[in-house]
Formats: structure tokens, C-alpha cells, sequence
């Protein structure tokens, strides 16, 4: 996903309907690559499929385990609701469905490597940066290079 190999992520096999967050997750992958590929409609289909799995679904077997599961599908559920927005041209519930991932990145719990895959204010950035918000964007990639000094893309 983070490489944008949308077709290579089309083709990988659907997981076990016994392993809900495994096909959450499998369906943010999918999602993503439709909305890379600016496909809206097979994006909001996978984005649908998220929700239904967040409304009818316990995680709390992972939640026991430490593994903030509820929050990361959520996190991966407003990350593809700023892409359909973008797909939609609809900027501002873009960059809000972003502040909104990067709030929920924000408070999660620490660990080695992060629970979520990568910092979430790297596409909240870019974003205000595509729409001309440079000083805005400043402050959003300040922000995480407080919070991570260390970090290779930071």
C-alpha cells in the first residue's frame, strides 16, 4: 500500500471470514488501491464493508490482547473516507476525515513498531499542500516532527 502497487493488491486472495480484523484490513487494502486507481465506486463498495465489519463485529478478544483493533479500523476507515472525498472533489471533508486519522493515530497507545503502518500527518500534509495551505501543512509536519524526531520519513 504504501508503494501504490494498486494492481498487484487487487489480486491478493480474500482472508478468512473467521478473522474479522484480518478482513478489515484486507479490505482497506483493497478500498485503497480502487481509490488509487480512481475508482469510486469499488472504493466505496470495500468502504461500506469496513463499516458493516465495525457496526456488527467484536474485536474484543485483540482489544484484551492489547491490540487497539477497534481504533485501528477506524483510523484505516477515515483514511479511505478522505480519499473517497477526494475522488469526489470534496477537499474540506478530505483534510477533515484526515485530522480526524491523525487524531486517532495520535492516541493510540505507544509500541515498537506503531500499531498503524505509517504517520498519518505525512497524507494530511500532502493534502493541505495540494490545495494550496502551505502554512497549514507547515504546521502539520512540525507537529510530527516533534512527535517523531527519530523516524526515517519524518
Amino acid at each position: 500500500m504504501q508503494f501504490g502497487k494498486w494492481d498487484e493488491i487487487l489480486t491478493e486472495s480474500q482472508p478468512s471470514n473467521e478473522f474479522s480484523y484480518t478482513m478489515a484490513m484486507w479490505h482497506y487494502a483493497i478500498a485503497l488501491a480502487w481509490a488509487g486507481k480512481g475508482s469510486l465506486e469499488n472504493a466505496q463498495f470495500e468502504y461500506q464493508e469496513i463499516n458493516e465489519l465495525l457496526q456488527h463485529t467484536e474485536f474484543s478478544g485483540l482489544e484484551t490482547a492489547n491490540v487497539p483493533a477497534t481504533n485501528l479500523i477506524s483510523i484505516a476507515n477515515h483514511l479511505l473516507a478522505a480519499e473517497i472525498a477526494g475522488l469526489k472533489s470534496k477537499n474540506e471533508e478530505m483534510i477533515s476525515e484526515y485530522q480526524t486519522a491523525v487524531t486517532l493515530q495520535d492516541n493510540l497507545p505507544y509500541m515498537e513498531p506503531p500499531y498503524w503502518y505509517y504517520l498519518v500527518r505525512q497524507s494530511l500534509g500532502a493534502a493541505l499542500l495540494k490545495f494550496n495551505r502551505a502554512k497549514e501543512a507547515e504546521v502539520v509536519y512540525r507537529q510530527d516532527l516533534q512527535q517523531h524526531p527519530n523516524h526515517g520519513c519524518s
